[in-house]
């Protein structure tokens, strides 16, 4: 299909190699749903052209990767979702034991499954692209949502599970007093290491270190940071696999000599019925069910927030919640009491 103008059944037929009239079936089919337009010329030939979202398909990868990624994986995956249920009852938490195995035929859980092929990989990498660019996740939200400028000179930040340090490195140009230590599995360590050398001025790496780590390897190693940062993690994970994660940040944030560190956790806050446009709700909602169908876990409510900070360690305490104005997303302000 060209981008700009448009081309006959006939001619598009023939370049695609499929019949006319299945084709053309296909086409006005896909019409209904926003893809594509049918033009009759003066003389009452039909062509068909590009309407805005299928001329976003076309033109723009990120969106591409993400469509075709809904369409591969996640669509599969909901299909299995009662499959799953029958097979290993409708209470099972272990990551092994989703939807996600059913529709793909493994007993790996899901990130494991995906580290044995480079091109599953590839594809998941571009689907999260194009999720962490969207407005309702974007970084500004994280710059803004929290009093950073308040950290005394020289403060640190532990990214837990930050990836190749895309948090991070924005913090860091926003926040030159602070230094940064981003933990993640050692191969996307090392590949935010190369990358911040290779692009970031002196000014900026010098104060972001890679670590690699496991976040169930055990007590956090740096002890006493101002900030602990765990973003968009722990809703990929059952109760018992999240508290594990923030049971082992708990000793850190005692500290040395009496200094308490805080935990911030941004993740989304599931509203109550009813209290948020529907079609709002109807994301979240979406969300929650993809996190259950892939990983058994979910995305949590306030009190759902306040039972699993109980559960990982009862001196665990909420001192505030703020969501940003546009993210989909909260910042949930933890300390030890």
């Amino acid at each position: 299909m060209p981008l700009q103008g448009t081309i006959g059944y006939g001619d598009l037929a023939a370049a695609a190699g499929i019949p006319e009239a299945r084709l053309r079936s296909v086409v006005r089919m896909a019409m209904t749903g926003g893809l594509f337009r049918e033009h009759t010329d003066s003389d009452g030939s039909q062509h068909v052209g590009h309407s805005a979202t299928s001329a976003l398909l076309a033109s723009n990868e990120d969106v591409y990767a993400y469509a075709t990624y809904m369409c591969t994986r996640s669509a599969p995956m909901a299909m299995q979702m009662a499959a799953a249920a029958q097979r290993w009852g409708p209470g099972t938490t272990r990551t092994y034991e989703t939807a996600y195995n059913v529709a793909f035929d493994t007993d790996l859980p899901f990130f494991d499954h995906l580290s044995r092929d480079e091109s599953k990989m590839q594809e998941f990498a571009a689907y999260m692209k194009n999720v962490r660019s969207s407005d309702g996740v974007h970084l500004k939200h994280l710059l803004s949502g929290f009093s950073w400028q308040e950290i005394p000179d020289a403060g640190v930040v532990v990214d837990v599970g930050g990836s190749t340090g895309s948090s991070a490195i924005a913090l860091a140009k926003a926040f030159p007093h602070l230094s940064f230590v981003v933990q993640d599995l050692p191969a996307n360590a090392e590949s935010g290491r190369k990358a911040a050398a290779e692009t970031l001025p002196d000014k900026i790496s010098s104060r972001i270190t890679f670590q690699g780590r496991d976040f169930f390897a055990g007590p956090q190693p740096v002890l006493g940071a101002d900030v602990y940062l765990v973003r968009m993690i722990l809703h990929d994970w059952p109760d018992d696999k999240a508290a594990e994660i923030l049971r082992n940040i708990v000793p850190a944030m005692e500290g040395e000599k009496g200094k308490r560190s805080r935990l911030l956790i941004m993740d989304t806050v599931l509203p109550k019925p009813g209290s948020v446009p529907v079609s709002v709700e109807r994301i979240v909602r979406a969300r929650d069910l993809t996190m259950m169908q892939a990983f058994n876990s979910n995305e949590r409510d306030l009190e759902d927030w306040k039972k699993l900070l109980a559960y990982a360690d009862a001196r665990l305490r909420l001192a505030g919640v703020v969501q940003p104005f546009g993210s989909a997303m909260s910042i949930l302000e933890v300390v030890i009491s």
